[in-house]
């Protein structure tokens, strides 16, 4: 079943959270620990007075608006205010909405170099519920607070990248074939199924559980295309994952990033490497994809489920 939003058109997203799981690692993640959705522009300076009252304004109507029309009617936990600009205290850095819903909260901030949408730590569940109901009005709520300071500034405001940034901490790894009993293992012990070898001090390559090691990092950035299931058409994407094995509590955890962003890139399709993609401008299919083809089935059904092949964990929402 496909969840569909208040005019009963489909949105490509499962219909609920149990749907969007199932069958897959998904099942097993309990929480997860941040989720941003940045939209980056030129730089321009920072915000004047004027556009930052214009964006009070505007930003109370649209989102007011969006709460209502979705039927989350906690209009008095929408707070918004003025941040100064930390290197220049004399002038606005950005302007920001809080909403301090239990189960819906976020945060709206809107400055000159970018949009951001900020969920903190919840349930996996409940982000599911938010992610549905908030991300498939992101571009249209992102263009309005563009169009206003457009408008105050009588000068264009040129996107120059967008991203979905999701953020979980793997904790609590215990093998497979152990009893109850048995201690569990450190981050750098579960990080061995993708990365069997690092050098040691004499430049041999050895197991990492061999090295007295305090952390172990891996990033991995690469192109790749995704299907918009509404439209049929394909979107080539830069994908990020970035994994930290601190030493923390003895080991105890991995910091797992997973990004999708929509950004110029060189072409690695030429050799030499020639020319570059640019940043698509029709990214409004880009919040399903973000989660379903790209978080569900690439990261979570495929990165994570092969780096956890032989041992279980759990998802903490801090550490």
């Amino acid at each position: 079943m496909t969840h569909r939003d208040r005019s009963g058109e489909p949105t490509g997203l499962p219909a609920t959270h149990e749907e969007f799981v199932s069958g897959t690692l998904a099942e097993k993640v309990e929480n997860i620990s941040d989720f941003r959705f940045v939209t980056e522009y030129q730089r321009s300076g920072p915000l004047s007075a004027a556009m930052a009252e214009a964006l009070m304004s505007v930003g109370y109507r649209v989102l007011n608006d969006f709460l209502e029309l979705e039927g989350i009617h906690y209009l008095d936990v929408l707070e918004a205010r003025t941040q100064l600009d930390g290197d220049n205290p004399n002038s606005i850095s950005h302007v920001e909405f809080t909403f301090g819903h239990d189960l819906h909260h976020c945060q709206f901030i809107i400055g000159t170099d970018r949009f951001e949408i900020h969920r903190r730590p919840s349930s996996f569940a409940d982000f599911f519920s938010w992610y549905v109901l908030f991300m498939k009005e992101a571009e249209r709520i992102e263009a309005t607070f563009r169009r206003t300071m457009e408008n105050v500034a009588e000068r264009p405001l040129r996107p120059a990248r967008s991203q979905h940034t999701f953020v979980f901490y793997f904790s609590d790894f215990v093998r497979y074939d152990s009893d109850s009993g048995k201690p569990k293992i450190r981050n750098t012990e579960v990080l061995k199924e993708i990365v069997p070898n690092i050098p040691d001090s004499n430049g041999r390559m050895t197991p990492p559980t061999s090295l007295d090691l305090y952390r172990l990092d891996l990033t991995i950035s690469k192109r790749e295309k995704f299907k918009d299931p509404l439209r049929g058409t394909e979107k080539a994407r830069n994908t990020w994952i970035t994994i930290e094995a601190p030493f923390n509590e003895n080991g105890r955890f991995i910091v797992f990033t997973a990004q999708l962003r929509n950004t110029a890139a060189e072409n690695l399709s030429e050799s030499p490497v020639q020319g570059t993609f640019g940043f698509d401008s029709d990214s409004s299919s880009d919040y399903r994809i973000a989660l379903v083809d790209f978080l569900r089935d690439g990261v979570l059904d495929g990165f994570v489920k092969e780096m956890f092949r032989t041992c279980r964990f759990r998802t903490q929402r801090q550490m």
